[in-house]
């Protein structure tokens, strides 16, 4: 499907597809944008992308110490 640079997933359209058929829970999704750095940011520190090393752990502090508390904050989640 058209949609973004790689395409579209059809996420919205599956998500809700499997929900109203029982296969799954409702859920809540949350994409996050990512720029060109993406390499270096999913990797671990001890490798490197072009001369550059990683930033995964910084970028999962930064999912579970900013994103996780504001989508908490935000919408209706389970605890824990």
């Amino acid at each position: 499907s058209p949609g973004g640079s790689f395409g579209s997933w059809d996420l919205d359209l599956t998500i809700a597809r499997l929900t109203r058929q029982g296969e799954i829970p409702e859920v809540i999704v949350v994409a996050i944008d990512n720029t060109s750095a993406r390499l270096t940011e999913y990797r671990p520190e001890w490798t490197t992308y072009q001369g550059t090393a990683g930033r995964g752990a910084e970028f999962l502090r930064a999912i579970r110490e900013q994103l996780m508390p504001e989508v908490d904050r935000r919408y209706r989640t389970l605890t824990g």
